[in-house]
């Protein structure tokens, strides 16, 4: 019984995602989400709002000579290329590398957290994971670099912190601390469950044929569930039904879409993805179809858009296919090959398991070429390529 995601990427070869995604989640992953080594191309300022920084945006990691830095979202590079690896901005803080080290800096660019460690996170929820080895482990640190949760061996993986809390495991084991490394839910879960979500975190529950969400004592408050609760809601498996079907409950139990799905995901931006016949689409919460079913595979909508895939069909096998961008009433608004950059006219071509599709804050990544081969560029959510792909 393997971890299922809060949000389900849907396609030909969902185990296969499940499994990259599970691996992803396990352990701290310095590959970086996406990468371009060119010039910026002369384009004009676009508007694009974050929770995170009104203002200014935070800069996105770009790669020139072997060395990373940052743009802002107009491809003016606003931290020349320096580090030796740069992760994206969370919590005000970004993962770099210096001398081999990690550290991380602010949006200006300057070093507020020194290179010291073998191994770093991202913040969430005010904490990162760090590792120093030959220190004695690895423990949490606050953003100002002081270790909150000391050093340590005591657990073999871990999970980011969220709403106060983060899960951990030893063997097979999985349970949850708090912020001040007291373990608070026992470590009692066989399989590994998810994060905490508008007061839940769903988990496995013994005495279910699966899974449920409990509160931040412990306390199963839903069997059923199977997914993360976003915007009120969070997939339900009814057991009953042959096959399971999937629908809705809210954050006391009760259901609200009934159980008619083969799969679900959770809802962002008022719309969920869900699958019927082995095609993915999106419903409202009454449960509505607002987008029929038609795509491969569907993307979560991240800033009025979302990217959904479709199998290549000339016999290139069951994970080739290529991305487009929908809006919410499904109408086509970027068709990736349209925006290609390159003189060869090539098509912008992508793995359906790739993680870096998706918009944010008003950004997307786009892969150009073949497996193997790609080039990386960023685009907004008009289809205007900000930065040109390059190897």
């Amino acid at each position: 019984m393997p971890k299922r995601s809060g949000f389900i990427r849907i396609c030909l070869g969902a185990a296969l995602g499940a499994l990259l995604l599970l691996l992803s989640q396990s352990r701290i992953d310095h590959a970086q989400a996406t990468s371009a080594i060119s010039t910026p191309v002369a384009t004009e300022a676009s508007s694009v709002s974050t929770a995170e920084a009104p203002a200014p945006l935070y800069p996105l990691p770009i790669e020139m000579g072997g060395k990373w830095g940052y743009m802002d979202t107009t491809g003016k590079v606003v931290i020349p290329p320096q580090f030796d690896h740069a992760r994206p901005f969370y919590g005000g803080l970004a993962e770099v590398s210096i001398d081999k080290q990690g550290a991380y800096i602010d949006p200006s660019g300057a070093v507020v957290i020194q290179p010291q460690f073998e191994d770093a996170a991202d913040f969430h929820d005010g904490m990162a994971v760090v590792i120093l080895k030959d220190k004695g482990g690895w423990g949490f640190i606050d953003t100002t670099g002081k270790f909150v949760i000391p050093l340590q061996q005591k657990y073999d993986n871990w999970h980011p912190f969220s709403e106060g809390l983060a899960a951990v495991n030893k063997g097979a084991y999985w349970g949850f601390i708090d912020k001040t490394g007291k373990v608070v839910i026992p470590l009692k879960y066989r399989w590994e469950g998810g994060d905490f979500h508008e007061g839940l975190a769903e988990v496995p529950v013994a005495d279910t044929q699966g899974w449920g969400s409990i509160d931040e004592k412990g306390k199963v408050i839903i069997r059923g569930t199977s997914g993360d609760f976003s915007e009120g809601l969070s997939p339900w498996r009814d057991y009953s039904k042959e096959p399971a079907k999937f629908g809705y409950v809210d954050t006391t139990g009760k259901l609200v879409i009934q159980p008619q799905f083969d799969m679900a995901g959770s809802f962002s931006e008022g719309l969920a993805v869900v699958v019927v016949d082995l095609k993915s689409g999106y419903i409202d919460k009454t449960g509505a179809f607002v987008i029929q079913p038609q795509f491969s595979y569907a993307d979560p909508f991240h800033d009025g858009l979302a990217a959904v895939w479709n199998k290549d069909e000339s016999g290139n096998g069951p994970f080739y296919g290529k991305y487009s961008y929908v809006d919410t009433s499904g109408k086509v608004v970027i068709q990736p090959e349209a925006n290609s950059p390159n003189p060869t006219n090539e098509k912008i071509e992508t793995n359906p398991f790739d993680t870096g599709v998706a918009f944010n804050e008003g950004m997307a990544v786009i892969e150009v070429g073949q497996i193997g081969h790609y080039k990386y560029g960023y685009i907004d959510t008009t289809g205007k390529v900000i930065w040109e792909p390059s190897n």
